[in-house]
């Protein structure tokens, strides 16, 4: 699942992010559904949040400040993608300082991220009236 994920381009912590703001937005709901009486979506909306937070736990969040790493470690890893996509000899020195940081899986998966960003088509030589040129 983790792969077809990433694959679609949604990190991990992008996801934690998704489902703290999704359960802070079923309290919400929640909330605003007691206050006008209608107690079975306040219900709902609890056992929604419930849920939520339940997944979250199971994946080790503790509290807020796992909140705060997460939205962190989703800027990360958006910017890091970024800057690989447009320069993507940028990941493979970036995949070597994971290695020498004995951070083998990460390298590998900046590394295979590299390979599949030259194969875009704006990293591929063009010819054209003799000269190459980099689109």
């Amino acid at each position: 699942m983790t792969a077809a994920i990433r694959d679609a381009g949604i990190g991990p912590f992008a996801i934690a992010v998704r489902l703290f703001e999704t359960a802070d937005r079923l309290r919400d709901m929640a909330t605003e559904a007691e206050d006008r009486n209608r107690f079975t979506d306040a219900t709902r909306a609890t056992l929604a949040e419930a849920k939520t937070l339940g997944l979250l736990l199971s994946l080790g969040a503790k509290g807020g400040e796992d909140f705060t790493h997460a939205k962190d470690a989703a800027a990360l890893e958006a910017a890091v993608t970024a800057l690989v996509r447009q320069l993507p000899d940028l990941g493979d020195q970036l995949a070597d300082e994971l290695d020498r940081a004995d951070r083998p899986e990460f390298a590998d998966m900046v590394r295979t991220y590299a390979t599949k960003c030259r194969a875009l088509p704006q990293h591929q030589a063009v010819s054209g009236n003799n000269r190459q040129e980099i689109a």
